[in-house]
């Protein structure tokens, strides 16, 4: 395979960088708006009216989804209602258990909140968004 020549390419006008400040904001939001795109060329078709670029859409990884999976069964299982419950009744001592027992189901409370917890914030969600 032959190598091109400098004078075969395609003889470009020349560019000069222009310096921006943002705040870490607006940059966030530059981000966003851009879709992954370079930032660069975005503001270029921005500044310059040039149609928006297509948002890219970011398909969910197998984790994202078997997370996402999780999540929803943990949801929808109904166990950190059923150990509340048992939690409670044992407080209030319609439900005899011994002081162990107690602690154990109060501990697995704390558990299964800690789990949807870590999985609410592995799939990059907020607690508002459940």
């Amino acid at each position: 395979m032959r190598r091109r020549r400098r004078a075969e390419y395609k003889a470009r006008e020349p560019s000069y960088p222009i310096s921006l400040r943002l705040t870490a904001s607006e940059r966030r939001r530059l981000e966003f708006e851009a879709c992954g795109a370079n930032l660069s060329a975005y503001i270029r078709q921005r500044l310059f009216d040039d149609p928006a670029p297509r948002r890219k859409v970011r398909l969910p990884r197998r984790d994202e989804q078997r997370l996402a999976q999780i999540l929803a069964v943990l949801g929808q299982s109904g166990i950190s209602e059923n150990l509340l419950e048992l939690a409670y009744s044992a407080k209030i001592g319609a439900l005899i258990l011994t002081k162990e027992n107690e602690e154990s189901l109060l501990s697995a409370c704390t558990a299964v909140q800690a789990m949807r917890t870590d999985l609410i914030a592995a799939l990059g969600l907020h607690e508002d968004q459940e």
